[in-house]
């Protein structure tokens, strides 16, 4: 069987973290100070982004895309940035025919943990045992992508690693797309 090719996507302005099922490798794509500029250089530095992230995605040739919904609450600080950066990638991925699945945060943290609740640090020390080949960097938009990506393979019945049932209970509940391409 032909495997599947997933990438996790978490994003942000700052560091948007990448990670593929199909190698350990993961990316970084952001700039730092985007809140700060005038709306019309945020406007191009936000769709360079959009760019840089659909494009890598791309050139991994994905089945499917697993990112982590937003977190609306969140205000603050470039909030209005990530909301328009998180919907213009799922708008030109969608565009492009990859199928989209949105987990949400706590799926993403039980997926990772057992649980639905846990520190940014209890994620890296998972990621880092399960899935030793990941280079994550200590990065949590890394670690997240790591999960992300992990989800998505274990939903299309091709687990990158083992995982307890109690973590797998996370697949449950999250929006997994109908239309994803036959891997045979």
């Amino acid at each position: 069987m032909k495997r599947c090719v997933v990438v996790g996507l978490d994003i942000s302005i700052t560091g948007t973290g990448l990670a593929c099922s199909a190698h350990p490798r993961t990316h970084l794509i952001g700039a730092k100070g985007i809140t700060k500029l005038p709306i019309d250089q945020r406007a191009k530095v936000l769709s360079g982004l959009c760019a840089d992230i659909v494009l890598w995605t791309e050139l991994q040739e994905p089945v499917l895309v697993a990112i982590e919904a937003p977190a609306y609450a969140q205000s603050g600080g470039g909030a209005v940035e990530r909301h328009y950066l998180y919907m213009a990638v799922i708008t030109q991925l969608v565009g492009r025919r990859i199928p989209v699945a949105e987990v949400n945060v706590s799926k993403r943290i039980k997926y990772a943990l057992g649980k639905g609740v846990g520190p940014k640090t209890a994620i890296a020390d998972a990621v880092a045992r399960r899935f030793p080949d990941y280079d994550t960097a200590g990065n949590d938009n890394r670690c997240d992508a790591v999960i992300l990506a992990a989800m998505g393979a274990d939903h299309l019945g091709q687990p990158i690693t083992t995982m307890p049932q109690i973590h797998r209970d996370a697949l449950d509940g999250v929006h997994w797309p109908i239309n994803i391409g036959d891997p045979t």
